[in-house]
């Protein structure tokens, strides 16, 4: 799997195949702090599962965690509305919304 990369406008986020952040740098090019630890986790009866791979194709991401599961997010990291006024007021934000969760296990919060 290929790492992914959200560019926020302001930022460029990166994720590696495992779903941990790599680098967050900015326009001006500095690097903001990052640790090792999952952007994803879900809970279950068995445990905190974390992911296993990620994988962005256009604006859906998948991630696969231990155990089978598997979620799809639809990202949006420009706003919708047209104009400069939107284009600028959401810039740097990635929405992340659930839109598939599949698992076998009993699961508490994805």
């Amino acid at each position: 799997w290929a790492d992914v990369q959200l560019d926020l406008g302001t930022a460029r986020l990166s994720l590696d195949e495992r779903g941990r952040v790599t680098a967050l740098a900015l326009a001006d090019g500095s690097q903001w702090p990052v640790d090792d630890r999952p952007v994803f986790s879900l809970e279950t009866d068995k445990g905190i599962r974390v992911p296993e791979s990620v994988e962005l194709v256009g604006d859906v991401l998948k991630v696969r965690f231990q155990g089978g599961a598997v979620a799809e997010f639809t990202v949006k990291t420009t706003p919708a509305a047209a104009g400069p006024p939107a284009a600028t007021a959401n810039r740097g934000v990635a929405v992340f919304e659930l839109r598939r969760l599949q698992t076998d296990e009993p699961w508490s919060r994805p």
